[in-house]
């Protein structure tokens, strides 16, 4: 297993919809020459290492629907999602959120407070589940990146505009590594 390197934001890929990986690619299990079980273990173990809760794999260069998860404080539930997708939204809450591809940034997102979503695992099973809380927050914002949306594109203009700056230093590094 391996810790990938994480993309920072405004790497294109974060903004770009992921493509969907086909029946035939989760049945052999590659897709774009990734072994999809090791690369997935290999999310899970960058995840963990980040800390973080959940990691969609635009997150670590790769445009697939792909994402994983783990919201239960003794991290011991990691949950793989190909091509997940939301099927029904309940409620509506702010919650705090940060991201990954934004190191120490934080803001304010509404999200649903209860999801069912679709997805299947790598046994190639179809699986639905609804959910609340964390979970619940977690499955749309990683889902949200593998559609090319960013937590940032979610928070209300006051919000986006207190974290100009650390914006703007992630563009300056970002350019600064071309």
């Amino acid at each position: 297993m391996a810790v990938l390197p994480i993309v920072l934001y405004p790497d294109p890929v974060l903004m770009q919809s992921a493509r969907a990986l086909t029946p035939e690619e989760i049945r052999s299990g590659t897709a774009n020459g990734l072994n999809l079980k090791q690369f997935t273990q290999d999310m899970l173990e960058t995840m963990y290492a980040a800390p973080g809760i959940g990691l969609a794999a635009p997150q670590v260069g790769v445009s697939l629907r792909i994402h994983v998860m783990d919201t239960t404080a003794e991290k011991n539930q990691p949950m793989v999602l190909l091509n997940p997708k939301i099927l029904a939204k309940k409620g509506s809450e702010k919650g705090e959120e940060g991201c990954l591809s934004f190191p120490k940034l934080f803001g304010m997102v509404r999200r649903a407070v209860q999801v069912t979503v679709e997805y299947t695992d790598l046994a190639g099973d179809l699986h639905k589940i609804e959910t609340t809380a964390l979970p619940a927050r977690c499955l749309q914002h990683e889902i949200d990146h593998l559609d090319g949306v960013l937590f940032i594109d979610k928070m209300s203009i006051t919000s986006k505009f207190s974290m100009r700056k650390d914006l703007e230093e992630l563009r300056r590094n970002f350019l600064a590594k071309k």
